[in-house]
């Protein structure tokens, strides 16, 4: 198993750049229902959340460590703040209708509460920036970004993409919600990348295998 992880973080980052190349191509290629909201490419991205979720659990959980590192519930924290992100609150469960260019969902004021809920996100994103800032190991976090720097690079273009995909000013049509949803996929999974090498470089010792290491 072990050995399986080192050849997946050895591999990641060729696989990461080929996603990104095949971004534009697929957001062409791709039906439109592709990147519809509660669409298949979203529902992915939820899968990855929770995944992320689970997976920073996992680690804080293992019996292995003197002392459990609260770095890993940080790391649950944001996956989770993501995922209601993505799930718009509960928002994307009030469904009004389907129409040609996607599904109708009710405005966030319309929801009941509405404002006990921007109160609730707007104090646990403060508490978790808090605790974040206090618990990360950043020069542990440093070291993962810079020994995966063009997994770092794809990360930060992807952001952008995403940003000018939700904005309209790429594309017209649904290729701008297509590429916009594709390239947040491909952030989520680079995020469960960095949270492995996080998990090697907190227990380890020494730094992880990638395609930007020198080679010994």
């Amino acid at each position: 198993m072990a050995l399986q992880r080192k050849k997946f973080a050895a591999v990641w980052p060729k696989v990461a750049l080929f996603y990104f190349c095949a971004i534009f191509p697929l957001g062409f290629i791709l039906p439109p229902q592709a990147g519809w909201e509660n669409g298949p490419i979203e529902m992915l991205q939820n899968f990855v959340l929770l995944l992320g979720v689970f997976q920073s659990l996992y680690y804080y959980s293992k019996p292995t460590y003197p002392s459990r590192d609260k770095g890993w519930l940080c790391a649950a924290g944001l996956y989770l703040l993501l995922f209601g992100r993505e799930i718009s609150w509960g928002r994307v469960f009030f469904v009004k209708g389907i129409t040609e260019n996607g599904p109708v969902f009710w405005s966030m004021r319309s929801l009941p509460y509405h404002q006990l809920i921007h109160a609730g996100v707007g104090l646990y994103l403060l508490l978790l920036l808090v605790f974040i800032f206090k618990t990360i190991r950043w020069r542990t976090v440093r070291q993962c970004l810079q020994w995966s720097r063009s997994t770092t690079v794809l990360l930060l273009l992807c952001s952008v993409l995403a940003l000018l995909g939700d904005k309209g000013p790429l594309l017209n049509g649904f290729i701008n919600e297509t590429t916009e949803e594709l390239a947040e996929l491909l952030i989520y999974l680079n995020l469960l990348y960095f949270t492995g090498q996080y998990k090697k470089l907190t227990t380890a010792g020494s730094l992880p295998c990638t395609d930007d290491s020198p080679a010994s």
